[in-house]
């Protein structure tokens, strides 16, 4: 299960590094979506991002696959919304053949009601949501 939780996030100092510097044991276990406001930098988005429980700023991994992450540290005040727990859809897909697929987000295309969600590094896309079970079944063209 994924938790999001919405925060709205006072000015903002961004730094690349590498998922293998994490300490894993202070970071919480669910994921946050982070909006900074247009003042700050132009209103991103960043998404997921993971907190450490000792308030140590987020990590915000650049792609499912990356060992970089972005790591947001607050400057400021930090105004907390209420959020909602939701399964969702995964982040990235890795198919049997190897090719790794991603999350899209916009407006995209959809083909007979199945919205294309997923573009995948080796070529191909993925519409529409998996059929869960023992092993997951995705539309890919």
């Amino acid at each position: 299960m994924v938790v999001v939780r919405p925060t709205l996030l006072g000015k903002l100092e961004h730094r690349l590094g590498r998922l293998a510097q994490l300490d894993r044991p202070v970071c919480r276990g669910f994921a946050e979506r982070h909006f900074t406001s247009p003042a700050a930098d132009g209103g991103n988005v960043f998404d997921p991002c993971f907190g450490a429980d000792n308030g140590d700023g987020l990590a915000c991994p650049i792609a499912p696959w990356s060992g970089s992450y972005l790591k947001i540290g607050v400057v400021g005040q930090s105004e907390e919304t209420s959020g909602s727990e939701t399964a969702g859809r995964p982040w990235g897909y890795q198919l049997r053949n190897g090719n790794r697929c991603s999350a899209l987000g916009g407006a995209t295309d959809s083909i007979k009601g199945k919205r294309l969600n997923y573009a995948c590094e080796k070529g191909g896309v993925i519409y529409g949501d998996p059929l869960r079970g023992r092993v997951w079944r995705v539309y890919f063209t």
